[in-house]
């Protein structure tokens, strides 16, 4: 079972990114996964990321609802592993 080092970022329909994190069930990933989901959360209010509608957390993985008339996928991808090595492993 791994934790990833580089995040499976997978685009569905042009408003929904998939984030799977890990390949496990398990603490240490969905700690991962919280840790990143409040750091998002936080950038949101304040004001440091637009476009973001909704993140749904699961155990392995981070679902994110965006609007693409205010992010591009490009810069939204690159938020999200930026926002990963910030967090930490």
């Amino acid at each position: 079972m791994t934790i990833y080092e580089k995040p499976r970022i997978r685009f569905v329909g042009g408003e929904i990114a998939y984030v799977e994190l890990c390949d496990e069930i398990s603490l240490n990933c969905n700690k991962r996964v919280h840790a990143v989901y409040y750091s998002i959360l936080k950038d949101i209010d304040e004001g440091k990321v637009n476009g973001i509608l909704e993140i749904v957390p699961a155990y392995s993985s981070l679902t994110l609802f965006y609007d693409p008339r205010k992010i591009r996928h490009e810069s939204l991808e690159s938020y999200i592993i930026k926002t990963i090595e910030y967090v930490g492993r």
